[in-house]
């Protein structure tokens, strides 16, 4: 089976979204399925300087997976930016769709090369994961309506980020065969903005156990000069906005309390240099080293406490599933 998954960025490029549909991807190619990503080529870095740019392939097989980048902003992006700078764009085009839909085309990333070349791929499942950026959604959904294949949402949402609550993204949710949500939580966000939509399924995410087969607690101690001091640890991009920035001004806290302390932070740092590294991680806390570990110790989400393998090998049964249309069958049932 072929199947094609659309998505703003791809290992290597390092996220929970990426990791994720490296992980799915790759299972199903080992499943004997033809598998292949559309990258908006929209990298974490990208929001970096040019000179931290990732150098990524235009096209490239990674674990039989074929991973095709797309540049985030083609022709007709640029030609609607520049039509937008003339005075009265906004209440011309707003004669044809609402601010909101203008916005998300306007923001990109849109490269109509990216919807041609799903047209012209001829997937029997397209897929669609983290719907941060609503265009590519969007692509996806046009890709949908002119090839009338079976269109897969992952969108994995954050949900008290005002992004996830926007009614565009509503409209889009529902125009999908079948969801995949990571947690309940996550379900019955998506099914309070459609409200008759049946076909929301619960996959989680999952870890992988091998990683923790040969765990030593102590030799990272040592490593890092922990000692045997209490750790408050945090695992995640060393972001602002995942929270880095917070928890180490919470640390003032803790140490009022028990000065022995120390905070761990492990995952991807921010290129050397940029605001962002020297905001969330160029820190002496408090006169106490925050150990900052950027090469994958505790790289691995816990996520509704499945097996990795049973996780994400459930979403490839199911999106195996939409060949033969089974989940339709199942969803009309459940709403007669």
């Amino acid at each position: 089976m072929r199947i094609l998954h659309l998505s703003a960025s791809y290992y290597p490029d390092a996220g929970g979204a990426e990791t994720y549909l490296q992980q799915v991807s790759e299972r199903l190619a080992r499943r004997g399925h033809e598998i292949t990503v559309f990258v908006a080529h929209v990298p974490i870095s990208s929001r970096f300087p040019a000179d931290n740019h990732l150098k990524l392939a235009t096209s490239e097989v990674i674990n039989r997976v074929t991973v095709k980048r797309f540049e985030p902003e083609g022709h007709f992006l640029r030609w609607l930016k520049g039509f937008l700078r003339r005075r009265g764009s906004y209440r011309l085009l707003r004669m044809f769709m609402p601010l909101e839909q203008i916005d998300m085309l306007s923001g990109g990333p849109l490269n109509l090369r990216i919807i041609a070349d799903a047209l012209l791929y001829k997937a029997d499942i397209l897929t669609v994961i983290n719907w941060s950026f609503s265009s590519i959604v969007y692509q996806g959904y046009l890709t949908k309506r002119l090839r009338n294949v079976p269109l897969v949402g992952i969108p994995l949402l954050h949900t008290e980020e005002e992004w996830s609550r926007s009614p565009l993204r509503g409209e889009m949710l529902a125009k999908c065969d079948v969801i995949l949500a990571i947690t309940d939580h996550e379900k019955r966000f998506i099914e309070a903005r459609v409200p008759r939509y049946r076909g929301v399924h619960v996959v989680g995410a999952g870890v992988d156990p091998q990683s923790f087969s040969d765990r030593d607690g102590t030799q990272i101690r040592r490593r890092y000069g922990i000692g045997d001091a209490p750790v408050v640890g945090y695992v995640g991009r060393m972001q602002p906005t995942k929270g880095v920035v917070t928890l180490i001004e919470a640390m003032r806290s803790v140490w009022a309390s028990d000065s022995r302390v120390r905070l761990l932070l492990a995952g991807r740092r921010f290129p050397r240099g940029t605001h962002q590294d020297r905001e969330a991680v160029d820190f002496r806390c408090h006169g106490r080293l925050c150990h900052a570990v950027y090469r994958g110790v505790f790289r691995n989400r816990l996520s509704r406490g499945l097996d990795v393998s049973k996780a994400r090998d459930w979403v490839a049964d199911r999106i195996d599933a939409m060949r033969c249309g089974r989940w339709r069958r199942r969803s009309a049932r459940r709403a007669q």
